[in-house]
């Protein structure tokens, strides 16, 4: 067994319901549900839904609005006597996410880069130390998804993951909040049966995965960014940019885009007292590269959709050494043209 994984049980719908219960008591819990988004638990998840979790591609919904907020509190504050007075709003709330996928995982470790590598987002950093996720690893692959083995294999950095085994299901847990919790639920497994079932998942992965990231990853580090962008440029066309209509939605849906706007919203029109929000923003949006004198420095949509290109692909990976996309093709599915960034990436990888 993983020395990462201290304890591994094997429980029953019941027992998995009991420890949630054990959890909710500290921890505000969200988990995949049947309509692709997460839901909180209020007490009790049924055996299908347990079941359609376990053996259905990922949500629809990624889990970055639980550690990058779609609208975030910064601060309060209030003018008195010709001063200002802040007030910070904290994020001490602890959350548990049950249903993360190995790619949404990879797309924590890149959100950590862009939010806790140079300076640390105060609102970010804390509610990742808040979080705790519980994972399940995909066992087929979705329509959209091309993500590649390590990165579906990532469902294994999480705190803890369930799988299922015969009737039942098995939770291996590494964290200690997790596995304190666990005494007396369910029937501890020998490191054999665990050993043989990671064997299971990693054939399954195998059988649907490709390496079109890896592959593209290869050939953009070799090169620097001006003979990057060239390429990316030539083969964006080839992909319809030129029909996409800037609505946002692939920035929204995607789990590693991280842009944002910031304003105040005042209490009353006297203007005393108001707080700072901070709010998610697309580079999609015409008003994104918006400057004063009204000029704008990505005018034309293709522009805008041709840059997210650039950001997950080279730019991501010039700064941090790893991309910012990971196969997971919300982007793909709900973008009402039809831009599908898979070419862009076979392309890539087999220049």
């Amino acid at each position: 067994m993983d020395v990462r994984w201290k304890e591994c049980i094997l429980l029953d719908c019941d027992g998995l319901n009991t420890l949630l219960k054990k959890i909710s008591e500290r921890y505000k819990i969200f988990y995949h549900a049947e309509d692709g988004t997460y839901k909180e638990f209020e007490g009790k998840i049924s055996p299908h839904t347990i079941n359609f979790m376990l053996s259905s591609p990922r949500p629809s919904m990624s889990i970055k609005r639980y550690l990058h907020p779609p609208i975030a509190d910064l601060f309060e504050f209030c003018y008195h006597n010709n001063n200002v007075e802040i007030f910070r709003v904290e994020y001490e709330k602890p959350q548990l996410i049950l249903g993360v996928r190995g790619c949404d995982i990879r797309a924590l470790q890149v959100l950590d880069k862009y939010f806790m590598h140079d300076v640390c987002d105060p609102v970010y950093t804390a509610l990742r130390k808040n979080t705790l996720f519980i994972s399940v690893p995909c066992t087929k692959k979705g329509d959209y998804c091309f993500c590649s083995k390590d990165i579906a294999m990532e469902f294994v950095n999480a705190h803890a993951f369930i799988v299922p085994h015969d009737n039942g299901y098995i939770l291996c847990a590494r964290d200690e909040k997790i596995i304190g919790l666990l005494s007396g639920l369910g029937k501890r497994l020998p490191s054999a049966d665990i050993e043989r079932i990671m064997k299971k998942i990693e054939a399954e992965v195998d059988d649907y995965t490709e390496d079109i990231i890896p592959n593209a990853y290869n050939w953009v580090r070799e090169r620097n960014i001006a003979e990057v962008r060239e390429r990316i440029e030539e083969l964006a066309s080839l992909i319809g940019i030129e029909h996409c209509i800037s609505c946002g939605m692939c920035n929204f849906l995607c789990p590693t885009c991280h842009c944002y706007d910031v304003r105040d919203e005042w209490k009353s029109v006297e203007m005393k007292e108001g707080k700072r929000l901070r709010v998610w923003d697309s580079c999609h949006l015409y008003e994104f590269a918006l400057v004063a004198g009204g000029h704008n420095f990505r005018g034309p949509r293709s522009h805008r959709a041709y840059y997210r290109i650039m950001d997950k692909i080279s730019l991501s990976t010039a700064r941090y050494g790893m991309m910012a996309c990971v196969g997971c093709g919300r982007c793909i599915e709900y973008c009402p043209v039809g831009v599908d960034i898979r070419e862009v990436f076979r392309r890539l990888g087999n220049d």
